[in-house]
């Protein structure tokens, strides 16, 4: 009696892994033979089929697509050119995801000017990165030196986890 509970859970959990081993196969098997759409499987298995924004060849996708995996499967020859179903990857225990491309546009050279403002942006971004660590190391040597670096330090403030004195919560 005392062990009815742990031993039903068990039973439990091989069942439900059974039975995902057998939707998974027989998802993985649709998509491949159904190579020219994702509707059959998604109507048999009742799964909703979803539409992604665009996503770039090695840039993280939106949820699932951000997996190397069938990224690869994406931008493969059989995907884009064939117009294939993708195979079914697991981006996650117990997910599976298959895809399908419905439209494609090869990599291409933008404009400057439709450009200009990102390239600027990033640019200055890293020159503000490399002055802020130049300064920084540069105070931290006047202070290993025992020099004042004229820096001025905020008074000590007590926090505990009652009273977190402004702090973020991960801090």
């Amino acid at each position: 009696a005392e062990a009815t509970p742990e031993i039903e859970a068990q039973i439990k959990k091989q069942i439900a892994s059974r039975v995902f081993a057998e939707s998974a196969e027989q998802f993985s098997n649709m998509v491949y033979e159904q190579s020219s759409s994702l509707k059959p499987a998604a109507d048999t298995l009742k799964l909703p089929v979803q539409a992604s924004p665009w996503i770039s060849k090695g840039q993280p996708g939106p949820g699932p697509l951000a997996n190397p995996k069938l990224q690869a499967e994406i931008f493969s020859d059989n995907a884009l050119k064939a117009k294939r179903n993708t195979s079914a990857v697991e981006v996650a225990p117990g997910t599976l995801v298959a895809a399908r491309v419905i439209e494609h546009k090869p990599a291409q050279l933008r404009a400057l000017e439709e450009v200009r403002v990102q390239i600027e942006r990033k640019l200055a971004r890293e020159e503000a990165v490399k002055l802020a660590r130049a300064e920084g190391e540069a105070k931290l040597k006047e202070l290993q030196a025992g020099k004042e670096a004229g820096l001025k330090w905020p008074a000590p403030l007590a926090v505990n986890r009652q009273k977190p004195g402004g702090l973020f919560p991960q801090v």
